[in-house]
């Protein structure tokens, strides 16, 4: 694992954007991705970087525990999210609907995929982590957000 090469593609950020499984790594603990989840929340919190989330986010975090009947981990969750420091929750609003939209059009995303990216692209957010290989055929440079793939940085 490249933890130093992750930390630097994610360390000049003045804000970051997250994908919906990189939080559900960091919650679930699911390794290897949490020891690169915690580099995140580090530039969060001591780097004192701001972050992003769609209000998709909550939706894709929490079906999983609902399903489950996992009531601890959904109130656990929703805590996590309310304690992350300079987090904003953004709406999916007209103008993140139609970015979506021509994300969708141009890359052929999913409509989740898209709403998540339009979200990210609109709030100016330098950098989008994700590990959803689908954003792979998004063109960076139409976008004005770099996208980081945490796969990238696994040996």
């Amino acid at each position: 694992m490249n933890r130093v090469g992750f930390r630097k593609a994610i360390s000049g950020s003045a804000s970051i954007s997250l994908d919906s499984q990189v939080i559900i790594y960091h919650l679930e603990d699911i390794t290897p991705y949490s020891a690169l989840t915690e580099d995140i929340l580090s530039q969060i919190i001591i780097h004192r970087r701001h972050c992003n989330l769609c209000a998709l986010t909550i939706i894709e975090i929490m079906v999983k525990p609902i399903i489950s009947k996992r009531d601890t981990a959904v109130l656990l969750f929703d805590q996590f999210l309310n304690s992350i420091p300079r987090t904003s929750i953004l709406p999916v609003d007209r103008k993140v609907a139609f970015r979506a939209a021509r994300l969708r059009a141009e890359y052929n995303l999913k409509t989740p995929d898209a709403i998540i990216l339009a979200t990210a692209i609109l709030s100016n957010t330098s950098c989008f982590i994700t590990n959803d290989f689908e954003f792979k055929k998004v063109d960076p440079n139409g976008t004005g957000t770099r996208i980081v793939f945490m796969d990238d940085y696994l040996a």
